[in-house]
């Protein structure tokens, strides 16, 4: 039995062995796995950091062209407040209408051309932000070039109505003239009636036609106030629209902004978190490899000690059966003979009972840790006791 304890241990240490040499390559493996996790990380946190200039830079020339956005319609607004205030002033008077359809032409031009150059520096912009990064960058500066693109046409349409305005405002021009006949000579007629007061009165004629230039001078008037409350209306829809469109723009480059923070936390967390267990796992390996040396220690003095236990047991197995079968052979000649066969076979079957309960009685374990003289003393003590038993019995 001990013999197969050990032959058995022997195996499952040779066992162990193999699952050792096996597991050699799965360390390296992972120490590598291990080794190259950092590198990754770090390298995941450089390219994070890449993006998180990238749209910076990004931000801030949206910022800068929304800055000159709002510096344009702050003008704008300045200028329509003006063009109201010179509206209310200069309505009966058509050289003033002239000047102020000159100056508004040349407003329109320079506005046009001030777009033209922000479209141009806009498309340039955009040329270098797609130069710079890989193309994830690009597509919220096309939006924003869409936009103002959008913006820039509503302009050109909003500056194509007031051309229309003034065109209709120089055929009013063209009809001062003849207002202005008309007008004089009513103050004519009036002045002759009242430094004649005993004339008669006028032709029906005359008042036809005076009613006549009163009604197409209200309704140039009337016509006239309507073209300018249009065009006012238009201006402020156009001022209020692109001052929404630019509180969505802001709104959405905050969100960008707040998710690409987030985004940088999430990763620098990542990054932390991938330190941390590198570490942990560092020092659990190196706990598990001192705890497979201590297990293998034990193993092997363990082994050790049931081999030599196996090896005593075996000598102190030998020569108990030595001994106890010369003891046997020993007192069976110092006994009478006894020809009975019933004799004999109780005398065999005493010895053999004899024989078990000293195996029996010793405790093996015990003599197995003592000498060869210790444990035939025992064995012997034994064999007395149960026989001086047995006699009594």
């Amino acid at each position: 039995m001990l013999r197969e304890q050990v032959r058995r241990l022997q195996k499952r240490v040779a066992t162990l062995e193999d699952d050792i040499h096996r597991g050699h390559p799965r360390d390296e493996r992972a120490r590598g796995c291990r080794s190259a996790r950092p590198y990754q990380a770090v390298q995941g946190a450089g390219d994070g950091r890449k993006e998180t200039d990238l749209v910076r830079k990004s931000e801030e020339s949206a910022c800068f062209c929304i800055e000159e956005l709002e510096k344009t319609i702050r003008e704008k607004t300045v200028a329509l407040e003006n063009a109201r205030a010179e509206l209310l002033t200069l309505t009966g008077c058509g050289r003033h209408e002239r000047l102020f359809r000159q100056a508004q032409r040349a407003d329109s031009a320079g506005e046009r051309a001030r777009f033209q150059e922000e479209i141009a520096e806009l498309k340039q912009h955009l040329a270098q932000s797609k130069a710079q990064s890989s193309g994830g960058n690009v597509r919220p500066l096309e939006d924003k070039l869409h936009s103002h693109q959008e913006d820039l046409r509503e302009t050109a349409e909003l500056a194509d109505e007031r051309a229309i305005v003034e065109d209709l405002r120089a055929l009013a021009d063209e009809h001062t003239p003849k207002l202005d006949t008309i007008r004089k000579n009513l103050l004519n007629r009036e002045g002759s009636v009242n430094g004649n007061e005993l004339k008669m009165p006028a032709a029906p004629s005359s008042q036809h036609d005076l009613s006549v230039a009163r009604d197409e001078i209200t309704g140039l008037k009337s016509a006239y106030s309507s073209l300018c409350l249009q065009v006012l209306e238009s201006e402020s829809k156009l001022s209020f629209s692109e001052t929404e469109q630019l509180r969505k723009q802001l709104k959405v480059l905050e969100e960008d902004v707040e998710r690409s923070l987030a985004r940088k936390e999430r990763r620098e967390l990542a990054v932390d978190a991938c330190n941390a267990f590198i570490g942990w796992h560092s020092g659990a390996a190196a706990q598990s490899q001192e705890f497979q040396g201590q297990i293998r220690g034990t193993e092997v003095t363990r082994v050790a000690d049931l081999e030599m236990k196996s090896g005593t047991l075996s000598v102190n197995f030998s020569a108990l059966i030595y001994l106890i079968s010369l003891i046997a052979t020993g007192e069976e000649a110092e006994e009478p003979f006894e020809t009975s066969p019933r004799r004999l076979e109780r005398v065999h079957s005493l010895d053999l009972d004899l024989f078990y309960r000293a195996i029996v009685h010793a405790d093996i374990e015990r003599t197995s840790e003592l000498s060869t003289s210790a444990c035939i003393t025992t064995v012997r003590v034994h064999i007395e006791a149960v026989r001086a038993s047995a006699a009594v019995n």
